[in-house]
This record gives structure tokens, C-alpha cells and sequence, in this order.
């Protein structure tokens, strides 16, 4: 794990969501995967942007309502967008902090995470 001096409330457990999804290899597991599918399935292009104002390090990223920080829609490695037709794909592998922000507020709040995104609140849940 990387953790910085004096981390920010969460960064912690964020780390150990990291750990957690290898030790469970979530992004091969359809059940996991079709919860990611089902936030990107409407997403094209034109959500994709390039974020240098929230963090200290920009960030390729999307947005989506069921996101409890801009940071779960950071996008891993543009170049890996794929072109479809007249949209684009984003694979669930991209989108690799979605579970471990989604685990550090199902720790710190469950309940936003239950509104925000009940799917991966119950997913969670069920499998810790």
C-alpha cells in the first residue's frame, strides 16, 4: 500500500479497498463487472473530461450520479478507451477506484453509499 505522511480521513481505507479487490479479483468477476457496465452503459466521449482543478495531480475521469467522490470515475488509461461506432467504451478495468471509494464511504457512511449506489452497497455487503 501507498500511503502518504499524514493521510486524509479515508485514504487508509481507500488503500485497503485496493487490496480487497485483488484479493477478490473483482474486475473478472461478472457480477462485479455488470455493476460497472451498468454505470457506463449510457456514458460516451462527451463524459470523459479531463479534470485539473479538483485534485493535485489531474485526472482523466466521468461523472455519474451514483458516484460518492470524483475520484471513483477516474479513468485508469485513456488510451484504452475504445471506439465503438459512433460512441466510445469505457472497460470496467477503467474505472479502478470505483470499488475502493465505494468501500471507503460503505466504512465511513454506509448510508450515502446506500442511496448514492444501493447495487454496490448490497455487492459489498453480501460479499464482506
Amino acid at each position: 500500500m501507498h500511503i502518504l505522511e499524514n493521510p486524509e480521513p479515508g485514504e487508509v481505507i481507500h488503500e485497503v479497498g485496493h487490496a480487497i479487490e485483488t484479493k477478490l479479483d473483482l474486475y473478472e468477476r461478472e457480477d462485479f463487472k455488470n455493476i460497472v457496465e451498468d454505470i457506463l452503459k449510457d456514458k460516451s466521449l462527451g463524459d470523459i473530461f479531463y479534470d485539473n482543478v479538483t485534485f493535485v495531480d489531474p485526472i482523466i475521469r466521468i461523472e455519474s450520479e451514483k458516484f460518492v467522490s470524483e475520484y471513483q470515475g477516474h479513468i485508469y488509461d485513456f488510451d484504452m478507451v475504445k471506439y465503438i461506432n459512433t460512441g466510445y467504451l469505457i472497460e470496467p478495468k477503467q474505472l479502478g477506484d470505483y470499488f475502493t471509494e465505494g468501500y471507503r464511504i460503505y466504512v465511513m457512511n454506509p448510508d450515502l453509499l446506500k442511496e448514492k449506489d444501493k447495487r454496490l452497497y448490497q455487492f459489498i455487503d453480501r460479499e464482506l
